[in-house]
């Protein structure tokens, strides 16, 4: 077992490997619905045990998945979605919404369905990129997307 455990901190400091986990995403589709492009996937290590202690410390935490979407030449549709995650009281909150507990929590933010275009007749016939970026942040703690192994994001290459 000691072996392993030195290979494991050899390569983390040649940067093979992370001290954190990563965030992994499966599950993915898209699909189309009332004039709009979904994206549906699974996040997961979104929160893992270190951003935890820091929720849990009073710090809120927000959660961003930034979609940009274009055409060969424009930026056609470009959103943030956020969930912003506080522990007060014993209790955690996600957007304001009261979650019993930290596996509610994980789960809830884990399984995501978001608009990714809207108006999709007018761009019909066209080759279309999107890009949802993953970040985390919170106010009082800098680089907080550092405690994740890996700088998540998605790319989609879709015709309509």
């Amino acid at each position: 077992m000691r072996i392993l455990e030195v290979f494991e901190t050899i390569l983390i400091v040649l940067g093979i490997s992370a001290i954190y986990p990563r965030v992994n995403i499966d599950n993915l589709y898209i699909y189309k619905k009332d004039n709009a492009v979904y994206v549906s996937f699974e996040a997961h290590n979104l929160i893992n045990d270190s951003i935890e202690k820091i929720i849990r410390s009073g710090i809120p935490v927000n959660l961003y998945f930034h979609t940009s979407t274009t055409d060969k030449k424009n930026v056609i549709f470009d959103t943030n979605y956020i969930y912003v995650i506080r522990f007060q009281d014993d209790t955690f909150y996600l957007n304001g919404e009261l979650i019993e507990n930290s596996e509610r929590l994980i789960t809830s933010i884990s399984k995501n369905t978001f608009v990714i275009l809207d108006n999709i007749e007018s761009e019909s016939g066209k080759r279309i990129t999107t890009q949802i970026d993953i970040s985390i942040s919170a106010d009082k703690i800098p680089n907080l997307n550092d405690l994740w192994g890996n700088q998540p994001k998605i790319t989609l290459n879709y015709r309509l």
